[in-house]
Parts: structure tokens; C-alpha cells; sequence
């Protein structure tokens, strides 16, 4: 059995165990590990099968996927405590940031997407985290170490009166703290055609999963994970969404809001 496979059905295992644990609507008894589906618990007359697939943030027109996204902004969030540091006077501050996709930026600041964005004038985290320092530094020196500014509610006349480009909102706050970032503030939510178009995919597999498990009642979970750069926020009105589907139950696993939901049936 290759190392990968293992991790696969380790990590496919876990998600069940995990959903079972936030939720009253899982059986108890024995996860084991199959194929098609992935997953079976003992029941005291027989199998459930348990088919697991994960849901992940849309890439969109961003030219990154949002794993790098991720990386990209944790490096300039790591590159810009370190700098802001280095100056002897700096006042201890805590920072955590939201930031804007390259497609936002590019839309909304062409101006400041394109300086960040030429490779000419050096890396694009060097230069996030400049500005970054720069803007903590001058609102620091303003007396304002408590404070929310979000660019949507900013006035825009002066320099500290604008989120650099390629940010969306910035704390600065006490007490001193290890800074931090996280994604885009205006993430979209779960759109129920993604939402339809997964629970499809899967149940056109259906019918292997029978021939394999003939009599075996089957559910499909999908999960939706924990991580700001792969999940996706779940609507309320998700509780009012209904999918054809021929599983016998669909359920939704949100690690973001340590939730299961059940998707309604057409």
C-alpha cells in the first residue's frame, strides 16, 4: 500500500471520526477503512457506507491557487515583524491583517497592484511588507496602537488615511503580540451550484459503490476544512438548499464552523 494511499484513507478517516464527534447524526460503531465508498462503520445489523470528499475555495481569476495565497501572505506578515523590529524605538504593537486577492487589488487599486507586481522593482512580499511596517509605524507614532482600519472605511487623504495595496483590513492592537494574517475579508460563501455540481460528481460513483455493498445504506460527507486559504464561509440559507441525489443521507462537515449540516433532498 503506498505511503500516499495510506494518508488518504488516514486523513479520510479522520474527518468522519471529527464530524462524529461535533454531531448526534453518525451512528456509533467501528470506522473501518474501504474503497467505493471510502469508509464503513460497524452497525450491530450490518455496514453504513461512508463516502468523504473535500470542498474547496474556488482558484477564480486569481493566477495563484489559494494555498499559495496563503504562503505568500504568511511571508509578508513574518518579513514585516521582523523589519519593524529591527528599528530600536519600535513601539510593541500587536498586527494581524486581511488581505485583498490579486484580482481584488488589480480591480479596485490598478495603480498599487501594478507597482507590487513588477519584478523590476524587486519581490512582491519585500515590498507588502515594507508598506506594511511603514503603515504601523506611522499610526504608532500617532498614538493609535488600538485600532481597526479597513480600507472600504478609510477617508483616503493622506497616507495614513489609506491601506497600502494588496491589504484590506489591518489591526494594530495591544497587548504586544506575534503578528499575524489571514485571507481575504470579503471571501465569497459556499455557492450552491458548486455545492450541487460536487454531491453530482459523486453520485454518478453510486452505483459501483452498490455493486461492492449490495443492501449497504450509503452516505456521502463532504468537507469543507478549518484552513482560511481551502474553506469556504456556509450560508444560512444553506439549510434550505435541496440536491437530487440517490445516497441516503448528504451531509456537510464544517470545519470552519465546527458544524454538520444535512443537505436537503429534491
Amino acid at each position: 500500500m503506498a505511503i500516499s494511499y495510506k494518508k488518504q484513507k488516514e486523513a479520510e478517516r479522520w474527518i468522519l471520526e471529527d464530524a462524529r464527534s461535533v454531531c448526534s447524526f453518525f451512528p456509533p460503531g467501528e470506522v473501518q477503512c474501504f474503497e467505493e465508498p471510502d469508509l464503513r462503520i460497524k452497525l450491530g445489523t450490518g455496514w453504513l457506507g461512508v463516502e468523504v470528499t473535500e470542498l474547496v475555495r474556488p482558484k477564480g481569476e486569481n493566477p495563484f491557487p489559494p494555498v499559495q495565497d496563503e504562503n505568500l501572505h504568511h511571508e509578508v506578515v513574518r518579513l514585516a515583524e521582523q523589519n519593524y523590529y529591527q528599528a530600536p524605538d519600535a513601539e510593541p504593537v500587536s498586527v494581524g491583517v486581511m488581505f485583498l486577492d490579486d484580482e481584488q487589488c488589480r480591480r479596485e487599486n490598478p495603480e498599487g497592484w501594478q507597482r507590487l507586481a513588477d519584478k523590476e522593482t524587486g519581490r512582491k512580499p519585500e515590498k507588502m511588507a515594507s508598506s506594511l511596517v511603514e503603515f504601523v509605524k506611522y499610526h504608532s507614532a500617532q498614538g493609535r496602537t488600538s485600532a481597526v482600519f479597513k480600507k472600504r472605511e478609510m477617508p483616503g487623504q493622506t497616507d495614513g488615511d489609506t491601506l497600502p495595496a494588496g491589504f484590506e483590513v489591518i489591526v494594530i492592537s495591544l497587548p504586544p503580540a506575534p503578528w499575524c494574517s489571514g485571507e481575504s475579508a470579503t471571501i465569497a460563501p459556499l455557492d450552491p451550484q458548486q455545492l450541487c455540481a460536487t454531491i453530482k460528481k459523486k453520485n454518478e460513483l453510486l452505483p459501483k459503490y452498490w455493486a461492492k455493498s449490495p443492501d449497504t445504506p450509503i452516505w456521502l460527507l463532504i468537507y469543507s476544512g478549518p484552513s482560511v486559504s481551502r474553506s469556504l464561509p456556509i450560508p444560512r440559507s444553506i439549510t434550505e438548499w435541496k440536491f437530487a441525489f440517490d445516497f441516503d443521507k448528504v451531509l456537510l462537515f464544517s470545519g470552519m464552523d465546527r458544524r454538520v449540516f444535512e443537505i436537503g433532498r429534491l
